[in-house]
């Protein structure tokens, strides 16, 4: 696919969908009677058993939008993973809250933070400040319940974020964002490895960076997600017992570029992928 043509759908709040690589804006079909709309759903369907291994990628603008009960489906033959990213996807940052509350509970630090960005320091000082005494936001209210459903069919639900990890002030990154989805309700299966239930797991090292599992959340350390989904956490999970009857990657993200370089991974390495682009409002 030519980067102009993913600049297009990026772009475009229609939903789309892609088979085989190739992109067709449902919604934007025209409208040529019965015989024309047979014809377009035959097309993408012969498009799909040109391969085994067909990468399906959606963009959808609300909640309803996403298929639940078909990819959620307790009775198919195949065990998911739906891997969810965080923030634009799940929830959002209350700024005016959360600036209030940095500024309340870290003034001097707020202040050094500021004045170092302002001076050319970087602004990892203060995006730390944000992180740790973030507030959100979900960005629909049926979120928990229908992440929790997907559970409940035996279907593996985790969440992959853009996140350092190691200590962060008084915590870690990792128990600060995990309590920023447990406080929302936002629930996730547990890891395991041979079976066995692990609260962190270290991944392979991403270039100098420390990916890991922490709660059911997948943290890159701020690298490539693809990259760390590649060389990190697939290995793993392919290696452990535990998830040898995953057969179908989920993955949904408000970054196109991420959801576009997973679903080649996957291709790459022959595994089922669906992915959701987040347009939402």
């Amino acid at each position: 696919m030519t980067l102009k043509l993913k600049k297009a759908i990026m772009h475009n709040h229609k939903t789309t969908l892609l088979f085989s690589r190739k992109v067709y804006v449902l919604s934007s079909l025209p409208h040529k009677g019965l015989k024309g709309k047979f014809k377009a759903i035959v097309c993408t369907g012969m498009l799909c058993l040109t391969t085994a291994w067909c990468q399906d990628i959606c963009q959808i603008s609300s909640f309803d939008e996403f298929p639940w009960d078909r990819l959620g489906d307790k009775e198919a033959d195949e065990k998911k993973i739906f891997m969810f990213d965080i923030d634009g996807t799940l929830m959002r940052t209350d700024i005016w809250n959360t600036t209030y509350t940095v500024l309340t509970s870290q003034p001097y630090e707020s202040l050094t933070q500021i004045w170092s960005l302002l001076s050319g320091g970087g602004k990892r000082g203060v995006l730390d400040l944000g992180t740790r005494y973030e507030l959100s936001t979900l960005i629909d209210d049926r979120f928990p319940a229908a992440l929790d459903a997907l559970r409940e069919n035996g279907h593996i639900v985790w969440n992959y974020t853009n996140v350092y990890t190691g200590k962060l002030y008084d915590t870690t990154y990792e128990a600060q964002i995990a309590y920023k989805l447990d406080r929302l309700k936002i629930n996730r299966s547990p890891i395991l490895v041979d079976h066995e239930p692990q609260e962190r797991v270290e991944l392979a090292l991403y270039g100098e960076n420390k990916p890991a599992l922490y709660k059911g959340i997948l943290f890159n350390a701020k690298k490539s997600k693809s990259g760390v989904f590649e060389q990190s956490f697939l290995p793993w999970l392919r290696a452990n017992e535990s998830y040898k009857e995953i057969s179908h990657i989920v993955y949904t993200d408000d970054i196109a570029k991420n959801v576009y370089e997973i679903g080649d991974v996957c291709e790459r390495h022959q595994v089922k992928y669906t992915g959701f682009i987040c347009a939402f409002p």
